[in-house]
């Protein structure tokens, strides 16, 4: 993985910046760049990443990190990734930036594999969906434009499962709109209490069950 690591000066160029160096080194353009072009920057410190845009790099390691475990699924715990020979640089930045041992990324036992390509496809996070777009299908926007599309799209996570036959695998609902029109789509009071449990308390805690079925369909 430390082939994908390129030097500051290489990266300032190749987005056309005109500032200094140290203003390139905390710019958004920055950030834009490496995702543009697959890399990682010569960065050791998060600090020395723009606040506005340290989310979006945190997100772009991470896919990173995943799409080389994907293929290297040997390394996926750290203290083998640590030690291989062509991650000598990369695990030194992964740690500083958060992207190791107890990120969630990384297994803790050798006979962990990471393939979120093979998660119970009947019930999948929004997070884990992101990954597998990421990998499977080149996806390199991050988690919020991922989340974003997926609303303008279907409405809500939870209408994309219902259109796709998942599970409604949702545990937090932003908004009363959006919980009323996914529990019309189940179309009963027992068929969300069996398939959506949160959905059902978040109705009848609001009062919201003849809300969502005026004419006693619950």
């Amino acid at each position: 993985m430390d082939s994908l690591i390129k030097p500051l000066k290489e990266l300032k160029e190749a987005a056309n910046f005109k500032g200094s160096l140290a203003q390139f080194k905390s710019s958004k353009e920055l950030v834009m760049i490496c995702r543009r072009m697959g890399v990682i920057a010569d960065i050791r410190r998060p600090s020395d990443i723009s606040k506005s845009a340290s989310d979006d790099y945190y997100t772009h390691l991470c896919a990173l990190t995943k799409k080389y475990l994907f293929e290297h699924r040997d390394l996926k715990v750290w203290d083998k990734f640590e030690a291989n020979p062509d991650n000598r640089k990369i695990h030194k930045i992964l740690h500083e930036f958060g992207v190791a041992r107890g990120s969630g990324i990384f297994s803790e036992e050798p006979e962990d594999r990471y393939d979120p390509l093979e998660s119970n496809t009947k019930k999948i996070t929004l997070e884990e969906l992101y990954d597998v777009y990421q990998i499977k299908y080149n996806f390199d926007g991050t988690f919020l434009s991922f989340k974003k599309q997926i609303q303008k799209t279907y409405g809500s996570y939870a209408e994309f499962c219902l259109e796709k036959g998942l599970d409604v695998n949702t545990t937090k609902w932003e908004s009363e709109d959006t919980a009323i029109r996914v529990a019309r789509k189940l179309g009963s009071l027992k068929s969300i209490e069996e398939k959506c449990p949160s959905l059902s308390k978040y109705l009848k805690d609001r009062n919201l069950m003849r809300v969502a079925f005026p004419d006693g369909a619950a």
